[in-house]
């Protein structure tokens, strides 16, 4: 009966592998903004610091990619490594002022959250106060940025709308896939500016276009101020209505780790476990009865009269 517990106890743990094994080894990746910094060596290389403490000198290169990671081994940096010649070769240096090279990698489309498009990747060159951290030259350059508690970057320019460093059970063999390298273009900052002061340089030719032109860029003011208050309170009023509605990330999470209770894999387990005992109880059960039933035939073997002896001594086969 040994070798049949022996067998089942295998049997039991085979079945418990196979259904723990291909759980333990499927991928889980996190969707996230990584901050790296460029490396003299032109390579880019994982902050050891957070955008909110880090320190740039001038020449750096900042690098923000969004993107999945399953690990250590599945670095996503920036696709394009633009250096700081390149970013800054144009703007000039003043004093008591740092220039900082930044790039912006959005990311791939399968690496956005369902129903999201990812912004164009951008790079430019900011000029910032000589103790301007990493973060505060990144708001300075996209104006927005969104950061949980610990100071983590969350959403850059509004992308991705929610969510923060979320975990994906289930990554698609496509959002696994290795990255191809793209050229990530180069955003002058002063062009911007352009467009407005080619519409201010216009003259008037005369008194009467001058009065004319003042009365219509009056009229133009009124009612853009007008249409700006009412798509500011239209889109207050929807904010409100959007937060009231939705619940925050902490909650979501919860409320679907909450619904979605015990995992498939876990009942498996249980079963497969819950058998193993059952036949173990079983054999041992069987091994007692077999036990008990070999004893009593040796005790009544010994004290049977008809055998003209009641034990094994001499005096016993002599009287035989």
């Amino acid at each position: 009966m040994t070798r049949l517990y022996r067998l089942i106890c295998a049997s039991v743990l085979a079945l418990a592998v196979a259904v723990v094994a291909p759980m333990a080894a499927h991928a889980v990746a996190y969707q996230f903004w990584g901050f790296y910094q460029l490396t003299n060596d032109g390579e880019w290389d994982f902050a050891t610091e957070g955008a909110n403490a880090a320190v740039p000198e001038d020449g750096a290169v900042d690098g923000y990619r969004f993107a999945f990671s399953a690990g250590d081994d599945d670095e996503r940096v920036p696709r394009d490594a633009p250096g700081f010649d390149d970013l800054c070769a144009g703007t000039a240096a003043a004093d008591g002022m740092k220039r900082v090279g930044l790039v912006l990698d959005t990311g791939r489309d399968v690496d956005a959250p369902e129903g999201e498009t990812p912004p164009e990747p951008s790079a430019r060159c900011v000029v910032a106060d000589e103790d301007a951290t990493s973060q505060e030259i990144l708001v300075q350059a996209v104006q927005d940025i969104r950061t949980d508690d610990s100071g983590l970057i969350c959403g850059i320019a509004g992308f991705p709308e929610q969510g923060c460093g979320d975990e994906v059970s289930e990554p698609t063999p496509e959002q696994l896939a290795a990255d191809e390298p793209i050229e990530i273009p180069i955003v002058d900052g002063d062009a911007t500016e352009e467009p407005s002061a080619t519409e201010t340089s216009a003259e008037p030719t005369s008194e009467e276009a001058t009065a004319e032109t003042t009365d219509a860029t009056t009229e133009d003011e009124s009612t853009d101020d007008a249409t700006s208050q009412e798509s500011t309170e239209d889109e207050t009023n929807a904010e409100a209505t959007a937060t009231d509605a939705e619940p925050t990330p902490g909650e979501a999470d919860t409320t679907q780790d909450s619904d979605s209770g015990i995992p498939p894999w876990a009942w498996a387990v249980g079963v497969v476990l819950l058998l193993g005992i059952l036949a173990w109880a079983a054999s041992a059960a069987r091994n007692r009865r077999l036990d008990a039933a070999h004893d009593h035939y040796l005790d009544e073997f010994r004290d049977d009269p008809r055998d003209g002896f009641s034990g094994h001594g001499p005096d016993d086969f002599d009287r035989r």
